[in-house]
């Protein structure tokens, strides 16, 4: 099946201003067009008398969602600052894997823990809800400073567990085994856990079996939206209301994308927004587990397969609802629910290099607004995202050759593709570096 992707606008911090004008295509990708200065004034005031119209209209829809940083923020059911897990409605549990059979690759861990502590880490610690466990889950070999260093960022959050484990849950078929079961909470009592509650760890643990489970995917260089996770409890309460359902998924289709650049004019990196038709992302992705349901009944779908798999799939082979596709529940409150860096760390590669027309469409118009909504729903900062691109610029090829050494490890990506585009920026920036000498 061809993926279909959106480009909802491209903004690049550097830039000034401009807008992208939607077209019916959703594959449609947008382009600036050489213009007389005289006329690029002209079009530029007719844009910005438009888009002030549209901005004025649209601003309390917008609002209306995107109202986590305002006044009048919707009531929760849960209380950012409760973690009596005896008092929560049911049992959440995020998982992130960090470097796991990876621990000698030193340059790749040091980027990727930079990144952690830019795009994941500050979406976590203000998630409105905190009624969940974050389970990070490290390489017991790793560099010392490494683990003193995400030691030191998990310490203060009683819900923040770092373990020191290789093993994992439900990531695909290979992998059985959930909370609900008992298979990873006995896990969790043979390791080292260096941060968190214990007596928290050891409640949310009883509670596995009496109470609804549910178990969130997010990946160490991607971010979610501070009010997902709160969402996804909310709706899952109400979905195990309903009589017969044995299982839910929950995602999204729209996020962020950053992309780390080495050229001087994108310091910043480019920022682009992504709607997906017919897949799921992996940040966020959650399977639900109602009381009574064991884990070897919930079937474990890749992300991007989930949507086509149930739409095929007939009803009596589902969750219990009417229909298959009803198994899995769209997290659309927001304008995007999660945010992806896309950086030579990444073990697949996707994405990492914005074609040209791509960088032509990172048209500035809207700078402002998303930079804003970066920073107010997803709590990031602009100094650490340009720190961030600068280092990874700086390192880049003891990165690129360690995340090359380092494919196919347990657990990680094993593509012929990403090997090639690794292989590709390793000589690309070592025939330049030379060509600086002569």
């Amino acid at each position: 099946m061809q993926r279909r992707t959106q480009n909802i606008y491209s903004i690049n911090k550097d830039s000034s201003a401009a807008l992208e004008l939607p077209l019916q295509s959703e594959d449609s990708k947008y382009h600036s067009n050489q213009r007389s200065p005289q006329l690029i004034c002209t079009l530029i005031l007719i844009i910005s008398l438009t888009c002030g119209c549209l901005i004025y209209f649209l601003l309390p829809l917008n609002a209306a969602t995107e109202s986590s940083h305002l006044n009048h923020h919707v009531p929760s059911l849960f209380g950012s600052e409760d973690l009596n897990a005896a008092k929560w409605p049911l049992v959440h549990i995020v998982h992130t894997r960090f470097m796991q059979e990876q621990s000698a690759l030193q340059s790749l861990a040091w980027a990727r823990l930079k990144l952690f502590e830019v795009f994941c880490f500050p979406t976590m610690k203000q998630q409105s809800s905190q009624r969940f466990i974050w389970i990070l889950q490290a390489d017991p070999n790793l560099d010392e400073a490494i683990l003193h260093l995400l030691q030191t960022l998990l310490a203060p959050h009683s819900n923040f567990y770092l373990v020191l484990s290789n093993k994992n849950f439900r990531i695909n078929r290979q992998f059985p085994g959930a909370w609900r079961g008992g298979a990873e909470p006995q896990e969790l009592r043979k390791v080292n856990i260096l941060t968190g509650n214990r007596k928290l760890l050891d409640q949310v643990m009883a509670d596995s079996e009496t109470k609804h489970v549910l178990e969130t995917r997010l990946d160490a260089d991607d971010g979610l939206h501070i009010d997902l996770l709160q969402h996804i409890q909310e709706r899952a309460i109400h979905r195990f209301e309903e009589p017969n359902i044995r299982w839910t998924y929950w995602c999204t289709r729209r996020h962020i994308e950053w992309h780390w650049m080495d050229q001087p004019e994108y310091s910043y990196g480019v920022l682009t927004g992504i709607k997906h038709d017919k897949l799921c992302i992996t940040p966020g992705i959650t399977v639900g587990f109602p009381v009574g349901t064991v884990e070897s009944d919930v079937p474990i779908f890749a992300h991007d397969k989930i949507v086509v798999t149930l739409r095929d799939m007939p009803a009596d082979k589902g969750c219990g609802a009417k229909h298959a596709l009803d198994c899995l529940d769209f997290i659309e409150t927001h304008t995007f629910e999660a945010i992806r860096s896309r950086t030579p760390t990444s073990a697949g590669m996707l994405h990492v290099d914005l074609t040209r027309s791509q960088l032509e469409a990172t048209t500035p118009f809207l700078t402002y607004m998303y930079w804003d909504t970066v920073e107010n729903l997803f709590r990031l900062n602009r100094s650490q995202i340009k720190g961030i691109n600068q280092y990874l610029t700086d390192h880049l090829i003891d990165i690129a050759k360690d995340n090359l050494y380092g494919q196919c490890t347990t657990g990680h990506s094993c593509k012929d593709k990403a090997k090639a585009a690794l292989e590709e920026l390793i000589a690309s920036r070592q025939n330049a570096t030379v060509a600086k000498h002569i």
